[in-house]
């Protein structure tokens, strides 16, 4: 296989062409993966359970324990003078969505599955990016004669020095202090920057 510096720079040109293409048409993947994972989702929180004979056989059960306990508790609530409108009752009710029955939850756990499919695919996004990258610096490197050329492409700062991870420290400082500035790589208060001295 021809090296990167034995090809043309038509050749060149084609295989960059070629994996930008594969990066748009994989974006577009993603999104439509996510759509589905969404949809797939939303099937999940509006499922009802199945209605065998076993799971008839438990309800049954529980509105007979039902109606048994509330009979006895008429009972005891007439014996004490309590008046039937006014007594509490014992009743079995049964959600055929369970947990999910009830909207907060639903919201609940809609926005949960909708920011991890979010980060999911900013992730994969950026893994496709990160490859664009890659084969596009592989294709023009090999056009790069000098070493000082070559060493031009490691300067590129660190993610972690790009974005620190904020610290307690900050956070607390930031929150008591609105115009305090934390800058990079520093976690003591003390010598924090108040912005405009």
């Amino acid at each position: 296989m021809a090296s990167e510096k034995d090809m043309s720079a038509k050749e060149r040109n084609t295989l960059i062409e070629i994996a930008k293409t594969r990066a748009r048409v994989a974006k577009g993947e993603i999104d439509r993966r996510a759509a589905h994972l969404r949809a797939e989702c939303e099937r999940e929180l509006c499922a009802v359970s199945a209605e065998d004979e076993a799971w008839r056989d438990i309800v049954d059960e529980a509105k007979a324990a039902a109606k048994h306990a509330d009979e006895e508790l008429a009972r005891r609530c007439k014996a004490r003078g309590i008046r039937a409108s006014f007594r509490p009752t014992i009743y079995s009710n049964f959600y055929g969505r369970g947990e999910n029955a009830t909207r907060e939850r639903r919201a609940e756990l809609r926005k949960l599955a909708e920011t991890l499919i979010a980060a999911d695919a900013k992730e994969a996004k950026h893994e496709i990016e990160k490859w664009t990258a890659e084969v596009m610096m592989l294709l023009m490197a090999g056009l790069l004669e000098s070493a000082a050329a070559r060493a031009s492409l490691d300067t590129l700062p660190s993610i972690e020095a790009l974005l620190p991870a904020p610290t307690l420290v900050a956070l607390d400082a930031l929150t008591t202090r609105p115009g305090l500035r934390i800058l990079p790589g520093e976690c003591d208060t003390s010598t924090a920057n108040i912005d405009g001295e």
